[in-house]
């Protein structure tokens, strides 16, 4: 066997301070505000307050759609005829003709833009053949995703569709992951072209994106109180997501956010430490063919940083014996206090045959980075 030694490395940079937006918006409602990317709270008020979420619903769903077509279960350019249960709901609703038939990616812009009921519908009965069945995918995914809440239709008309604040946010920090939802979330008004040629008007209720880093995501009501919207914001390398819920009346829960994620992004700000798949560093080793070995992030790393203070990150590369295998760890790369992240090999890498089988360590100081 080979052996290769690379030292770690530590390093100062910014780091996140004690958590002090949310303070001034003492309100009623029930709020929490989260950067996607790293998935770090800011600023929480009864977060884990489980409640009818409407609307809100909607999120699971569109998660489950856009999973769907991550897979490729699911295709934009896919047909499907809207079937009279989807083309019956009430609430928010596109219009849409019992039995026309729309492409995937037509139904996409009333269920995103505006939160269309029978457009949800009729895309979670594409992906799953019935409302039911999909509705098992929402609960089954709400379970991966390890949140707490209960789904019981696709649109959220049923005041049985239970969640948390908390969850609501984990929930379209994992649809931030699909950067088409956000082309579609951020559009005001829209004209819907039915196959008919009829016409019908679409407009978003999320007042945000009127404003400059808005772009999604949605809102709810009962139709009496209890308003809520889970918003998003991009600035940066950041992502905020703000869901706030049971507001008095529609314009205070836009305030709450507006308040909230203004407060977030005057103090933090994210940086990138490592991309999934990126070259880390690349050590000489003569013992092999390819005369070196080149590592690299697993994952992503990003962290949230407060502006002005440091953090610490930490490259170490640890003792490698040859042969090595594509995937084998060979070390990570840590920010002390907010994670790390596995360094790895791409391919597999064996003793060149012309050398000597005897051990032979090489160490390789890694050099100060750049970030």
């Amino acid at each position: 066997m080979k052996k290769f030694f690379a030292s770690f490395l530590a390093m100062i940079f910014t780091v996140c301070g004690i958590h002090t937006v949310g303070r001034a918006a003492e309100t009623g409602d029930c709020y929490v505000l989260m950067e996607a990317g790293t998935g770090e709270v800011i600023a929480e008020k009864n977060a884990d307050s489980e409640q009818s979420v409407y609307g809100l619903t909607k999120l699971m769903s569109l998660l489950v759609i856009y999973d769907a077509i991550g897979e490729g279960t699911l295709k934009a350019d896919m047909e499907t005829a809207v079937s009279r249960e989807a083309a019956k709901k009430t609430g928010v609703r596109a219009f849409l003709d019992s039995g026309a038939v729309y492409t995937v990616d037509e139904l996409l812009l009333p269920a995103v833009m505006c939160g269309a009921n029978d457009a949800v519908a009729a895309l979670a009965e594409t992906v799953s053949g019935s409302e039911e069945a999909f509705v098992d995918a929402m609960n089954e995914k709400a379970d991966k995703i390890g949140i707490s809440a209960s789904f019981a239709d696709c649109t959220g008309l049923s005041p049985e569709n239970k969640a948390t604040p908390r969850g609501l946010a984990q929930i379209c920090a994992a649809l931030s992951q699909y950067a088409g939802i956000f082309k579609l979330s951020s559009i005001g008004t829209e004209t819907f072209v039915h196959k008919s040629g009829r016409e019908t008007e679409l407009a978003n209720a999320n007042r945000l994106i009127r404003e400059s880093g808005y772009d999604g995501l949605m809102t709810s009501s009962n139709g009496t109180a209890d308003y809520a919207v889970a918003a998003t914001y991009k600035s940066g390398s950041a992502r905020y997501i703000c869901v706030v819920t049971g507001a008095a009346n529609s314009a205070s829960r836009f305030e709450t956010a507006r308040q909230l994620v203004g407060e977030a992004d005057a103090m933090y700000s994210v940086k990138r430490i490592a991309k999934e798949g990126s070259l880390v560093k690349a050590i000489e080793a003569e013992d092999v063919s390819e005369g070196e070995i080149q590592i690299y992030a697993k994952d992503d790393l990003a962290v949230l940083y407060k502006k002005g203070e440091d953090i610490k990150k930490t490259i170490e590369i640890e003792e490698i014996v040859l042969p090595l295998s594509a995937g084998d760890k060979v070390g990570e790369i840590s920010v002390e206090g907010k994670g790390s992240v596995d360094l790895i090999v791409k391919q597999d890498y064996e003793i060149s045959t012309f050398m000597s089988a005897a051990s032979k360590v090489i160490r390789d100081r890694l050099g100060l980075l750049s970030i």
